[in-house]
């Protein structure tokens, strides 16, 4: 950590700010939370979060879906960050079943 005396600002090396995106991401806390618990401003560990990894949230608005083995029956959902949520195919194919029935009806 570097002190900048003028400014009373604590400056973090870039190592240091990994450190703390790190425990960030195992913590589960919120960005504002986390942030509290560390004494930082919010913005700027913002500011750490979009420049370590720029693209969650961010590009055409498309997130990957793979769909497993016949056998599994599983389709795999990966968000922007790296969050995954397993969906078996038959709770997919019922949610498609029932949104059809929803748009073909009238208003």
């Amino acid at each position: 950590m570097i002190q900048e005396n003028r400014n009373k600002k604590t400056r973090f090396a870039k190592g240091e700010r990994e450190d703390i995106i790190s425990a960030f991401r195992e913590s589960g806390m919120t960005q504002k939370s986390f942030a509290d618990s560390r004494s930082l401003n919010v913005g700027t560990f913002r500011s750490w979060l979009y420049s370590a990894d720029p693209t969650p949230g961010r590009g055409d608005g498309f997130i990957e879906v793979s769909i497993g083995g016949h056998a599994a029956a599983i389709a795999t959902i990966r968000f922007p960050g790296g969050t995954t949520l397993d969906l078996p195919l038959d709770a997919l194919e019922r949610s498609a079943v029932a949104l059809a029935r929803e748009l073909g009806s009238p208003c």
